[in-house]
């Protein structure tokens, strides 16, 4: 019998050093560069040379397997030539493992001869797929692959990459439905690296727990809206994974709690909360398929007409003791202690 390893842990913490140093050490340049975009930079980062690399190679492979294996996805594919090197070490490091995936690659037009394809590679339609590149400062060209992979059929459930620029690109993804998960932040990559040209770049920083700054859950917020008597209201989800939620998302950087609550139910349901107060903070470590988060829940009270928005296809109010079954993440578990008054918050106590 052939020996199956399993792909879907993420990188170690040395791992994970060990990759931030190789990009450091060989993509990492200082001067003056002038960007696709226009904009110039005192740094620039040639990712191509970390992909190309036997040790960087391996590990941005392990990274992405990992992250196709807690999506479901069974393709990976982007733009060439930044996705091309990722694309083929993921292929083949995923043969002999308990979840392969096949590779694609997206021209930036469909080519002039032969059998005219703009996409190559193994995408078929209804297919689940990452999308990637290895670095992301605009996304312009993931938005552009988005729409040729999208047109073939195949549903994208993550955009990835190796370097987050901060360019707007996470923004600009999420305006279409594609939420970005990256390796790193350019902050991260620029941390401890050297000022001055030509310098060599010392190790990640690590400490005895591991990098600096430390790998942690992503953060959320969560709102319970009893608008009707024992009843809560739901918000058929758009993107991965699908089924019913609690209107909820991320916390942006700068923002305070009951500040992104407050967005993300204007975003989710054009609804605004005149009254909120917190009822728990969850966190257990398989309570999102995709990715470890810690999410604060408020209960809130809110006025408006409703209007599904962001990443909500839909609203309904469901009976608390009636919720449908397909009730994603930990949130079932979430409405029945509010509904139990389990932390001190009953239903009705908030109007």
């Amino acid at each position: 019998m052939s020996h199956q390893t399993n792909p879907s842990s993420s990188l170690s913490a040395g791992e994970r050093a060990r990759l931030l140093q190789v990009i450091r050490e060989v993509s990492l340049k200082r001067g003056h560069f002038v960007l696709s975009s226009g904009a110039t930079s005192d740094y620039y980062l040639d990712l191509r040379l970390t992909t190309t690399e036997p040790e960087g190679a391996r590990l941005a492979a392990r990274a992405l397997l990992a992250e196709a294996a807690r999506c479901g996805a069974t393709g990976v594919g982007g733009p060439t030539l930044g996705a091309d090197p990722i694309v083929g070490a993921t292929v083949g490091a995923s043969a002999g493992t308990d979840h392969p995936v096949r590779g694609f690659l997206v021209r930036a037009a469909a080519k002039q001869h032969g059998t005219g394809r703009q996409i190559e590679g193994h995408l078929a339609p209804g297919q689940r797929v990452i999308l990637l590149d290895d670095v992301v400062t605009s996304a312009g060209s993931l938005l552009k692959a988005a729409d040729a992979v999208r047109e073939a059929g195949g549903e994208i459930v993550r955009a990835w990459c190796l370097v987050d620029r901060k360019g707007g690109g996470r923004e600009a993804l999420a305006q279409a439905g594609l939420e970005l998960t990256a390796v790193f932040s350019v902050e991260e990559v620029l941390g401890d690296a050297p000022t001055s040209a030509g310098g060599s770049a010392p190790s990640a920083s690590t400490s005895s727990e591991g990098p600096w700054p430390p790998v942690t859950p992503r953060v959320t917020v969560d709102a319970i809206l009893e608008l009707v008597p024992g009843h809560v209201l739901l918000v058929e989800r758009k993107n991965p994974p699908h089924g019913w939620a609690l209107p909820g998302g991320f916390v942006d950087e700068g923002e305070s709690l009951e500040d992104a609550v407050r967005r993300e139910i204007d975003e989710e349901t054009s609804l605004q909360i005149t009254r909120v107060q917190q009822l728990h903070t969850y966190s257990g470590p398989d309570r999102d398929p995709r990715f470890a988060t810690v999410t604060c829940v408020f209960i809130a009270a809110a006025h408006g007409e409703f209007h599904a928005g962001d990443d909500a296809l839909s609203g309904r109010l469901f009976p608390m003791d009636a919720l449908p079954s397909d009730v994603v993440f930990d949130h079932a578990q979430i409405i029945e202690d509010f509904r139990s008054g389990r932390y001190g918050i009953s239903p009705g106590q908030i109007r």
